[in-house]
């Protein structure tokens, strides 16, 4: 799906054609994307598509199937992955250049699907190695949970459940 941001009513689906390599030599299928509070901001106008586009594509939070890596990729073709929001600053601050760009101290960094990059909300996207999560157990359900994704950053926790014991049946992971 993707919108003109601060224009209502701009949302489409429409088709696109595959990523080039350019935006990173893993190519993924996207399975899922998160629709959240913040996608609904880049509607009203907080978001900024990629540069000279009016469009943007939505969905920063993702799962997706890798249909395509390098052989010294960390993730093979099959594998469930999430892809990673933030992009540090190109002149990174101290941060950016700790590869910490969640805590980007000039804010000229870029996100999928918010701030001058396209978005999970495609069918297929690329990405590189250093912007995916490591892979995840296909016997496992996944939750997309953004409130929970803002306060741990890249991790896979396993949940306590009503009874207050750990359960194997769901993850919540942040990208």
């Amino acid at each position: 799906m993707s919108v003109i941001p601060g224009r209502r009513g701009s949302e489409i689906i429409a088709d696109l054609p595959d990523p080039p390599l350019s935006e990173g030599p893993i190519l993924v299928e996207g399975l899922l994307a998160g629709i959240c509070g913040t996608d609904l901001e880049v509607l009203s106008g907080h978001g900024q598509p990629p540069a000279g586009r009016d469009r943007l594509v939505i969905g920063h939070e993702s799962l997706g199937r890798v249909l395509q890596a390098p052989p010294d990729a960390p993730v093979r073709p099959g594998d469930l992955v999430v892809g990673v929001v933030r992009r540090p600053d190109p002149v990174p601050c101290p941060a950016c250049a700790a590869g910490r760009s969640d805590f980007c101290a000039n804010g000229r960094y870029t996100e999928r699907g918010i701030s001058g990059l396209d978005g999970y909300g495609a069918t297929r996207w690329r990405v590189g190695p250093a912007t995916l999560s490591p892979p995840l157990s296909t016997r496992e359900t996944v939750a997309i949970d953004s409130p929970v994704s803002a306060a741990i950053a890249r991790t896979v926790t396993r949940p306590v459940s009503e009874t207050g014991s750990e359960t194997d049946s769901c993850f919540i992971v942040s990208p």
